[in-house]
């Protein structure tokens, strides 16, 4: 009872423990023990905690060392900490630990803390759910300079968190080469949770759905947190959120997938069934899935992009930048989709299916698709205000260079917007159909250019109107410079 106890130079080898938690140490009732110089190796127990059990209120401190084939039957390969227990370890080395219950490397209750200062923790994995760490209620992980390498499990390759559980990085630690055999290659957080992530990297995690952070039914935070060559075998290769509240900030997801070559939804983040997405100073690029290559909005689901996101050099079949379907999604504040190419239709944003898209504010730049290299859209309207529309075009032979609207399908552009230096073989800007309506409103149409009709805009059984705007310097190589009806 508050003990405390300082060692130099422990070795430990060859320990198993039974019928009691902690094969190597077991800490209680505000104990304090701090080791320097250590090395411990092929340790197991038959109960929680492979080597140690901290609970109490207890700390454990270790300082450079190594530790190696550490495992556990029940909870926490090496540890578990209850109770709101703290271990920290620092310039330290943990490879191949083991649970056959949750929480590969580590087991946290809720008040516990987790530190590892310039750590590197490897080879870790469980037959349920947390790889690295099982995280329930308040427990904290802590990263500095750390890395987390090869970690796997059912649900959270690395990490599985429950309700108000927080990862604290500093910017410059890593989760790497993590792998789940169902969701959340990465991070998994738990129904009805509230869980924070900031300042940390996630490289080349894989899961079926959720390669770099999983949530469903609860809410979860991100700032500052980057995914990067996360493989989602079905969809979002780097978030994935059902039925969930998914914030994102200050972050970024690159050269993430959905999908083995086909049918993957949300190569950068998938949001649907009811799920609110907002994106604030974030980057989504190089990603790719069948819908949606940087962001897929799915099912009554709502995004809000915004505060100079960016989406860019994505690709997809349809909506290589933005794909909804029965959903909103709004695109605000400076933020940006370009560069972006889809094989068939929406080279920047693609909607149908009952969905609606506001763009305020925003760039739609330098994306390519068969149907509406800027935004295609079917039976759904897209509103356009104080946004540029502009150096879009189609594949050969395709049709409207920044719009593509069909099957009654309404745009207003307005306040504003510049629609400018589009191409396509046919309506160089827009093309419009089957009953479609589009409203250019305070607005220029200006400078683009069709390969055959229609250089500003190509109208096909359907409505244009124009008002208070100006249509001037589009080009045709056939017929209607500016317009074909």
């Amino acid at each position: 009872k508050n003990s405390t106890l300082k060692v130099i130079d422990m070795h430990v080898s060859h320990v198993i423990g039974r019928s009691q938690p902690g094969a190597a140490i077991f800490l209680d009732a505000g104990a304090s023990v701090s080791v320097t110089s250590f090395d411990f190796k092929n340790i197991s127990s038959d109960q929680s905690g492979g080597l140690a059990y901290i609970t109490g209120a207890s700390s454990l401190s270790f300082h450079e060392g190594i530790a190696e084939r550490i495992t556990s039957l029940a909870d926490g390969g090496a540890f578990l900490l209850d109770g709101a227990s703290t271990v920290t370890l620092t310039n330290s080395t943990f490879r191949d630990c083991a649970a056959t219950g949750h929480g590969g490397f580590a087991y946290m209750t809720a008040g516990a803390v987790l530190s590892l200062q310039y750590a590197l923790v490897a080879s870790t994995n469980t037959k349920k759910n947390g790889g690295f760490a099982y995280m329930t209620g308040t427990s904290v992980l802590r990263l500095q300079q750390t890395e987390l390498k090869t970690a796997q499990a059912r649900l959270g390759g690395a990490l599985y968190m429950e309700a108000g559980s927080r990862v604290d990085g500093d910017g410059k630690s890593k989760i790497v080469d993590t792998f789940a055999s169902e969701n959340g290659g990465g991070v998994y957080a738990d129904d009805e949770s509230h869980t924070h992530l900031s300042g940390f990297t996630i490289e080349d995690a894989r899961a079926t759905m959720g390669a770099g952070v999983y949530i469903s039914n609860g809410k979860c935070s991100a700032h500052n947190v980057h995914v990067v060559r996360g493989a989602a075998f079905a969809s979002g290769g780097g978030y994935f959120a059902k039925n969930a509240r998914l914030n994102i900030s200050q972050g970024s997801v690159s050269t993430c997938s959905a999908g083995r070559g086909s049918g993957g939804v949300g190569g950068g983040i998938m949001a649907t069934d009811a799920s609110l997405l907002t994106t604030a100073g974030f980057v989504v690029s190089n990603s790719t899935a069948d819908k949606g290559g940087g962001l897929a909005v799915q099912q009554n689901s709502k995004a809000f992009v915004a505060s100079q996101t960016r989406i860019s050099h994505c690709s997809a079949k349809v909506g290589a930048g933005i794909f909804l379907q029965s959903s909103e999604c709004h695109v605000t504040e400076r933020s940006i989709v370009s560069d972006c190419a889809a094989v068939d239709g929406g080279g920047g944003v693609y909607v149908f299916d009952g969905s609606f898209a506001n763009i305020s504010e925003t760039s739609i730049l330098h994306n390519v698709a068969y149907y509406g290299g800027g935004i295609h859209t079917e039976s759904c309207p897209v509103y356009i205000r104080k946004s540029n529309i502009s150096q879009n075009s189609v594949h050969s032979g395709g049709y409207g260079g920044a719009f593509y609207l069909s099957k009654k399908a309404f745009g207003l552009v307005d306040d504003n917007s510049y629609v400018n230096e589009n191409r396509a073989t046919k309506g160089g800007a827009v093309y419009i159909e089957k009953q479609s309506l589009f409203h250019l409103k305070r607005s220029t149409l200006s400078r683009n250019q069709a390969q055959y009709d229609a250089g500003g805009a190509y109208v096909n059984s359907a409505v244009m109107l124009f008002e208070d705007a100006t249509v001037s310097l589009n080009m045709a190589y056939d017929e209607g410079g500016a317009v074909n009806v």
